[in-house]
């Protein structure tokens, strides 16, 4: 019996680690009645094609685990939730079973021009489809992941859920298992027999290819910002170099998929404080995932060609010390890095051109603030380029944006008024707002309303054109949010202020009239009802003394 338990505490490991060679040995020794000895007897008939002893042995394990199971059910869910894991594992063995089963009895059947194949590609896709759904409703953690994970390795290949490995890494490093969230990532590369130093991932390609972008080393600041500078280097030579990776890793597809496992293995080593090597990791792979993107028929890397700019970016900005200025090097690699991301190729990346529009408004206030040495008639210029381009990057980002960004959307949507507010005089700043602004939907103005009246009376006229029409369409689809503030601006000591609410109001009556009357009154009778007698005969004395 001892003997038993030790073989059944060591079994998990190989079992996670894919050798089943020696399931059949191990099992042997396992307790007849215990939930661990009928599982992985199950786990041996599977592979061994027996279904009718699997079947049975899946059924042994379900009694065994039954009272225990019930037993817990009833004090918490939280103590029974290892049991339910294991309740659902069950069932997807029995779901393997069934799925091992008609994948056999079609290739049996299978003859020239049948539906053979197609039958079991669909019933492979419903399987992964419903297996996603599940995991997408289990408790966010490493050890429930990694058993489910297991189970499932029965039937699918190390392509097949690259998204759930990740996850499954992610979750092993914020449990601080480190070696177990590498060898999640490293697995599936070895299983596709890919080495980390390969071609595939940029290491070691032919130095006459020159991989990489196309820019000149002393370009302005200025250039990279307005102008398409950054290309990458592409031609036939590149292209034969492409179908050369697509055929060595099976495929377009299979190519996608190692690059995507390398990706989250660099963050990896990030994580792990293992910094330079990751950043010299990642440069190489931004360099070969744009130039496969570039030549792929199929644009399914675009988000990790996306993903891999804007990291590179996010890094080098994190190796600069925290609160000191962005010297003019590494200003120029991030802006390069981001502009990337920012490709007119991908145009519905939000988080891209959040980072493109807050490193020119960071860079805007950099040279704002501080005299960077340059002529009087340059600083403008430069604040003017940056500011122009943070502009149409917020523009873009707010557009673009969805509820999982609502927060980092509002965020945009104050950075931009600060563009308006603090260079709205610049040349063409105000008019390229005016021209973003019809892009953005009127509502998302609603959250930042109170910014917008608190600078109803501000005397620039290129912020004025911009900020009093957005007030007027804000009112006219929504002038209910409009009342309340403007009705207490009405009573404000700032003339300007006073004048400004007075004009936003009329617009208002052209249109709501009747909305405008009640709310005045409204307004009126609580002030009325507030303030007593008493205390207007004091206010009343004493401004006549």
């Amino acid at each position: 019996l001892v003997q038993g338990q030790q073989n059944a505490s060591s079994q998990p490991v190989s079992f996670d680690l894919g050798s089943t060679s020696s399931k059949g040995a191990r099992t042997s020794a396992l307790p007849a009645l215990d939930y661990d000895s009928a599982f992985y007897r199950a786990v041996v008939n599977i592979h061994r094609e027996e279904w009718d002893e699997a079947a049975i042995s899946i059924d042994a394990a379900r009694k065994a685990m039954d009272s225990r199971f019930t037993a817990l059910l009833t004090e918490s869910y939280k103590r029974a939730y290892p049991s339910m894991v294991a309740a659902q594992t069950l069932s997807e063995l029995e779901e393997i079973v069934s799925f091992r089963q008609f994948e056999l009895r079609k290739n049996s059947v299978a003859r020239p021009h049948t539906t053979g194949p197609i039958e079991i590609k669909k019933a492979r896709q419903h399987l992964i489809n419903v297996w996603r759904q599940r995991l997408d409703g289990c408790r966010v953690d490493a050890e429930v992941h990694s058993e489910i994970l297991a189970v499932r390795s029965l039937v699918l290949g190390p392509s097949d859920e690259v998204d759930a490995t990740i996850t499954l890494a992610a979750l092993s490093r914020q449990a601080e298992a480190y070696q177990l969230a590498e060898r999640t990532l490293l697995e599936p590369l070895e299983q596709m027999k890919v080495s980390l130093n390969s071609p595939t991932f940029g290491i070691g390609t032919p130095s006459d290819l020159q991989i990489g972008l196309v820019i000149n080393p002393g370009e302005s600041a200025e250039r990279l910002v307005n102008e398409d500078v950054v290309r990458i280097r592409s031609g036939p030579t590149h292209d034969q170099y492409c179908q050369q990776l697509f055929s060595q890793a099976g495929g377009e597809e299979a190519l996608f998929v190692q690059h995507k496992l390398y990706f989250a293995f660099i963050e990896h080593l990030w994580e792990t404080e293992r910094r330079d090597e990751a950043m010299t990791r990642l440069g190489l792979l931004c360099n070969i995932v744009d130039l496969t993107t570039h030549c792929a028929k199929a644009k399914t890397s675009n988000d990790l060609r996306v993903s891999c700019w804007l990291r590179y970016g996010d890094w080098k900005l994190a190796l600069n010390p925290p609160g000191s200025d962005l010297p003019d090097s590494l200003a120029k690699d991030v802006l390069v890095s981001y502009k990337r991301a920012t490709d007119v190729a991908i145009s519905d990346n939000y988080r891209a051109f959040h980072s493109w529009a807050l490193i020119n408004f960071r860079l805007a206030e950099q040279f704002n603030d501080k005299d960077r040495g340059t002529t009087s008639a340059s600083k403008p210029s430069m604040i003017q380029h940056h500011v122009i381009a943070a502009v149409k990057g917020f523009v873009r980002a707010i557009s673009v944006g969805t509820k999982r960004w609502s927060a980092s959307v509002q965020q945009d949507l104050l950075n931009l008024l600060s563009c308006l507010f603090k260079h709205g005089e610049l040349d063409d700043v105000s008019q390229t707002i005016n021209e973003g602004l019809e892009s953005i939907e009127i509502e998302a103005w609603l959250g930042v309303l109170p910014q917008l009246l608190a600078r109803i009376h501000i005397k620039s006229t290129a912020v004025r054109s911009v900020l009093h029409p957005l007030l007027v369409r804000l009112g006219t689809k929504h002038p209910q949010a409009m009342m309340y503030p403007l009705s207490v601006l009405l009573k404000s000591p700032v003339t300007d202020r006073k004048v400004a609410a007075e004009s936003l109001m009329n617009s208002l009556k052209a249109h709501s009239n009747a909305l405008v009357e009640a709310s005045l009154m409204v307004s009126s009778e609580l002030i009325r009802v507030a303030i007593l007698w008493l205390e207007l005969w004091h206010e009343g004395l004493e401004d006549a003394s």
